[in-house]
């Protein structure tokens, strides 16, 4: 599966029968199946979270420094017809007879107006039979980068996340196959029309194995590209005779949760090379790749502008306005999600919002205010995840510390507490979309950011004055000057006598209101991937909303 497809897809905070002769090229000893598909997906979601600036620069493990190189080519991204960036694939041999695969993805993304540029890098060890023996993912943020690394003993895989120095174990499927070995499926079949191939893969940005089938369609007439002889960096769109495969990913779980990754169409020449691909980007368009040169690849896009905005283009526009949502206190909506058996289970439920039964794809849901002091379920038991500092909510860091202490200052009653640090980063912290994912205690040294970097700091403060607390993910009702919307958001729950209550910095006003919708929450506790916020991929482009009733 093109593992690019993960490594593309995160939440946006609210705020592409024979040679063609004139292409004189060497024939690619291994290019089948694109190692992309959920490292997009993940990585398209992440291009909300995992943004960063700077100069481009390649991050290899110390084994792919040692190994030989086998081959490399250059895929260029385009997103809806803009060029968006660049992914570059490494094979390379070591002495042992392991093989190392190493992926670079660079894309830029518009944002909300601003123009980022967002980075992953992984790197996978395999055996002649394609059996993983370690990997590492390197994670781009706007100050320094996260590392995973892992290794493989038997069904077990030795996990390191980043600023841990101890391994965590978590169960390995031996039968998932390494890059290498899956590039290879279709050419070792002798793949043709009508043909199903079904295999594992485990997918690095995401810590699992997916199952996937790639089902062998017919030769279609689709345009390449071309490079210019004289200039490599040029390149024209030519018309080719290819194979097409659709590579179909079997639903995953997430958060106990079904999900549906994209399917990808690839087209292939006749040595089972893949020259091309288009996904269907949820909520952001088409996301097609070209085999180029590096050259053509890599250089800047010539129209920036023409980027799609995939903050302001994933919104949900509202059919009517709500005269004041800070004094409404229940709001009845009715939710619509195209092709969802049970639609419901796209939206959390708990004491503040509830679903009706759905019909035909469509229920009615009813959220309340968050601000109410009284609750009716039964209290919660305290849990060390929402308490612990972790690698993004690193609440034992001097900088985090220091600002819950100044934030909090004589007052001993912890829902108050929680709300001063609300209003602490409310008024503390420039607004900014030009920010891209980063720890608590980074976001504590620049106090810039949009919805993300609030939530993640105002968590961390919580826990720095032992409140437990949680981000939270989902949408939030914003009235703007051309029409109402829903827009992707985070926001910040606290445990308080047992109850979750919830806090919006960005906000600042003391809870919630029914505008708030929530999807899913987490601990951010032994997260290394970026699969916690794979669930907004459920209602991402599919989702109609009409308001019923305001109380």
């Amino acid at each position: 599966m093109d593992h690019r497809l993960i490594e593309t897809t995160l939440l946006n905070g609210w705020d592409l029968e024979m040679p063609n002769k004139t292409c004189q090229r060497k024939t690619n000893p291994w290019s089948g199946i694109p190692q992309r598909q959920p490292l997009v997906i993940v990585g398209i979601m992440g291009l909300f979270l995992f943004g960063s600036f700077g100069p481009q620069r390649f991050t290899h493990g110390q084994d792919a420094l040692k190994s030989k190189k086998i081959s490399e080519y250059y895929d260029a991204a385009y997103l809806s017809g803009a060029h968006s960036g660049w992914f570059k694939t490494r094979l390379a041999k070591q002495n042992d007879d392991a093989y190392i695969t190493t992926l670079n993805m660079n894309l830029q993304i518009k944002r909300y107006g601003s123009v980022v540029t967002t980075r992953m890098d992984t790197t996978t060890t395999e055996d002649a039979q394609g059996k993983i023996l370690a990997l590492t993912l390197t994670q781009h943020l706007d100050m320094g980068e996260a590392l995973t690394t892992a290794r493989v003993e038997g069904n077990k895989m030795f996990v390191k996340a980043p600023g841990t120095q101890k391994e965590r174990e978590i169960p390995f499927d031996t039968e998932a196959l390494g890059p290498r070995k899956q590039e290879a499926l279709l050419r070792e079949k002798k793949a043709k029309p009508g043909d199903s191939i079904k295999y594992k893969a485990f997918e690095a940005s995401l810590l699992m194995t997916t199952v996937i089938e790639a089902k062998v369609g017919q030769m279609e007439e689709i345009d390449v590209f071309v490079a210019d002889k004289a200039d490599p960096s040029k390149v024209e769109r030519k018309n080719r005779k290819l194979l097409r495969v659709d590579v179909i990913p079997e639903p995953i779980k997430i958060l106990g949760q079904p999900l549906k990754l994209p399917s990808q169409a690839i087209w292939m020449d006749e040595n089972y090379e893949t020259l091309r691909s288009k996904t269907e980007m949820p909520g952001m368009g088409a996301l097609h790749l070209f085999r180029a040169t590096k050259e053509a690849s890599t250089k800047p896009g010539l129209t920036p502008e023409l980027l799609p905005d995939l903050g302001t283009g994933s919104t949900i526009v509202l059919a009517k306005r709500i005269p004041d949502i800070t004094t409404a206190n229940r709001i009845q909506w009715k939710m619509t999600i195209a092709d969802e058996d049970n639609p419901a289970a796209a939206f959390s439920q708990d004491d503040r919002q509830s679903a009706g039964q759905a019909d035909r794809g469509t229920f009615v849901l009813t959220v309340k205010s968050g601000r109410e002091d009284a609750r009716d379920t039964k209290p919660e038991k305290e849990a060390g995840e929402f308490k612990d500092a972790c690698y993004y909510l690193d609440s034992d860091d001097a900088t985090v510390r220091g600002l819950a202490i100044l934030a909090v200052g004589r007052e001993t009653d912890p829902w108050q507490k929680a709300v001063r640090i609300e209003q602490f980063v409310n008024k503390k912290m420039k607004v900014s979309s030009e920010v891209g994912f980063a720890t608590a205690s980074q976001v504590a040294k620049t106090l810039t950011g949009d919805c993300r970097q609030h939530a993640m700091l105002a968590a961390a403060m919580c826990r720095a004055v032992e409140i437990p607390s949680r981000t939270a993910l989902g949408l939030v009702y914003v009235d703007q000057s051309a029409n109402a919307i829903l827009g992707f958001h985070m926001w910040l729950e606290v445990l308080i006598d047992g109850k979750w209550r919830g806090l919006d910095p960005i906000f600042g006003l003391k809870g919630l209101t029914p505008g708030h919708i929530k999807i899913c929450d987490h601990s951010w506790k032994n997260t290394q991937t970026l699969a916690p916020l794979l669930p907004v991929l459920r209602v991402m482009g599919k989702l109609q909303a009409v308001i019923l009733e305001v109380d």
